[in-house]
């Protein structure tokens, strides 16, 4: 299985440590390519979540 299909088969929004741990990368990285735009993500409130399916068409559109 991918990484991109084991995230995708996350059936909810992501914290940074989430996602993070997937993907590899420390908190500060992470929220430096979210504030870049770099990675899809939204808030809810003051917190920052990210949807398990857009990161997968991320990681895969990147992949080309």
């Amino acid at each position: 299985m991918t990484l991109a299909e084991q995230i995708e088969q996350v059936g909810r929004a992501m914290t940074a440590s989430e996602i993070g741990s997937l993907l590899k990368f420390g908190r500060t990285a992470l929220y430096a390519m979210t504030k870049a735009g770099t990675i899809p993500s939204f808030r809810i409130g003051t917190s920052v979540r990210y949807d398990p399916h857009r990161i997968a068409e991320s990681l895969r559109a990147r992949a080309r």
